[in-house]
């Protein structure tokens, strides 16, 4: 499992199948994981890795290069909005901002028939969710659990599929 940072993301990074995971992040937040998890660059943009160097308060090397994910892979995503930047800025201009992105490949995972989850728990609140949302549209809840342990909760009605995720 990798960690990968840059300003851009697109499907031609994506290698076999799997379950793509997005959600919003807090500059905050990306400190964590950047503190922790010590991602791979693959900032594109020199101006942009600078700006966001600054916000996180860690350097973020440019660093050209193609990155493939496999299932497990994540991938923090700086994304730039506003007009386009003068060439050797070091400030966002006015009206612009930096959006974060946690971007995550699933990593395989298997239907698990013999759980038991503690009464009050996070995981008997998802599930007691995820039954709640089956018999409102008459579907069934199936309980899967990816190779690092982590249960999650689907549920199947009239040909679709929606998860409900630990946050």
């Amino acid at each position: 499992m990798a960690w990968y940072i840059g300003n851009a993301f697109a499907l031609s990074m994506l290698r076999g199948d799997g379950i793509l995971r997005y959600q919003r992040a807090s500059v905050e937040q990306v400190r964590l994981w950047v503190a922790q998890v010590r991602p791979i660059s693959y900032m594109g943009h020199a101006d942009i890795a600078r700006i966001v160097s600054t916000q996180l308060g860690v350097e973020i090397p440019v660093n050209r290069v193609n990155i493939s994910l496999k299932p497990g892979d994540n991938v923090i995503v700086a994304q730039y909005m506003g007009p386009r930047l003068q060439e050797g800025t070091t400030e966002l201009p006015d009206g612009a901002r930096i959006e974060y992105f946690l971007v995550a490949l699933s990593v395989q995972a298997e239907e698990c028939t013999d759980f038991e989850f503690d009464e009050g728990s996070e995981y008997w609140a998802m599930l007691r969710k995820a039954e709640e949302v089956a018999r409102l549209v008459a579907g069934k809840v199936i309980v899967k659990r990816d190779e690092f342990k982590n249960y999650y909760f689907e549920v199947e009605a009239r040909g679709f599929t929606a998860s409900l995720w630990e946050e």
